[in-house]
């Protein structure tokens, strides 16, 4: 019993020993197993890995860039680059002119001081006062004649100096009226002082003066009349600078042709101009009498003649005109 339980423990013991060894080799083979897993699931990691990779490398064919549309991109981008400065500069342009036209208004309504004194300023005007309706004067004509016509006006309505100074600048316009806005402030005083400085600005448009011998020159063409030629020596005469009656006398008979007019005034010489005139003017109507006195008696002898060449045409058109002999006609039935 002893022999057959010693050989069951050494046989227990040594099928435990097998199964020992059995147990730790199914368990080596195992962990290789395992390892191999975990390294193919780490390569396969890693392919997904890198082909993910390249294909983020690779570009997508609608991210491929196309030279004709960048081209156009560009285009529309420098347009909305050059709208946007021209939007910029309109906008400054428009702020400039608004400024302008504020500085404008601001002159007139706040600037725009009278360059009389308070003194003319807050003179009283008459209660009948009217402004004379006179030529505007627009800094092209002669200043002494604008002067002197607003003066002559302005002494027969008996006026004071302080009223001649507040309406002369109603008979301004253009650049004088510019001329006038710009004076000095509260600067005039006197209507003396502001036709000083009038003259000084515009003397420029002063018509050319002439000396008197100028007259010698002027002469009675052929075939012109009295009339037409007293008016031309006229206007060159108020253009004399300082004008001499004799050298006036002299030259107006010197350009006469020959003529009755000139014999009446070498058989009684006129001793001035306006005796002169006068017997001028009686020659004038004379001449206008001769001249209606002719034009009346060649209408009267033409009437006869248009009268008798109407009565002849009148005839010779009946002459034209064929003889119809009338002969009887029978009327059968």
């Amino acid at each position: 019993m002893e022999a057959g339980d010693t050989t069951n423990q050494h046989l227990s013991a040594s099928e435990r020993q097998m199964q020992a060894l059995t147990a730790n080799g199914q368990n080596g083979e195992e962990i290789p197993r395992n390892e191999a897993g975990r390294d193919q699931n780490q390569n396969q990691n890693q392919n997904d890995e890198g082909s993910s990779a390249n294909q983020n490398q690779v570009p997508h064919p609608s991210q491929v860039a196309d030279p004709a549309k960048s081209a156009t991109n560009a285009r529309a981008t420098k347009l909305e680059e050059e709208l946007k400065e021209m939007r910029e500069q309109m906008k400054e342009m428009k702020s400039q002119v608004k400024a302008k036209a504020a500085r404008n208004l601001n002159m007139l309504v706040h600037r725009f001081e009278s360059p009389f004194t308070k003194r003319v300023d807050e003179y009283p005007l008459p209660a009948k006062f009217k402004v004379p309706q006179l030529e505007t004067f627009d800094g092209f004509k002669d200043p002494l004649d604008c002067l002197d016509s607003f003066r002559t006006v302005m002494r027969l309505q008996d006026v004071s100096d302080e009223i001649m100074c507040c309406t002369f600048p109603t008979n301004l316009r253009g650049t004088a009226r510019t001329w006038f806005n710009q004076l000095e402030t509260r600067s005039i005083d006197t209507f003396a002082q502001l036709s000083r400085a009038f003259i000084d600005n515009f003397i420029g448009g002063r018509r050319s003066t002439r000396p008197a011998n100028y007259l010698l020159n002027l002469r009675q063409k052929e075939g012109e009349s009295l009339r037409s030629y007293v008016q031309r020596f006229n206007k060159e005469a108020v253009q004399i600078d300082e004008p001499n009656e004799y050298v006036a006398l002299t030259a107006f008979n010197a350009g006469l042709r020959k003529g009755d007019f000139l014999f009446q005034l070498c058989k009684d010489p006129p001793k001035s101009m306006s005796e002169l005139m006068y017997e001028a003017q009686k020659f004038i109507n004379a001449e206008d009498a001769f001249e209606a006195r002719d034009e009346f008696f060649s209408r009267k002898r033409k009437e006869p003649e248009d009268r008798r060449f109407d009565s002849s045409r009148n005839r010779s058109s009946k002459q034209d005109y064929p003889k119809i002999e009338r002969k009887n006609v029978s009327l059968s039935n």
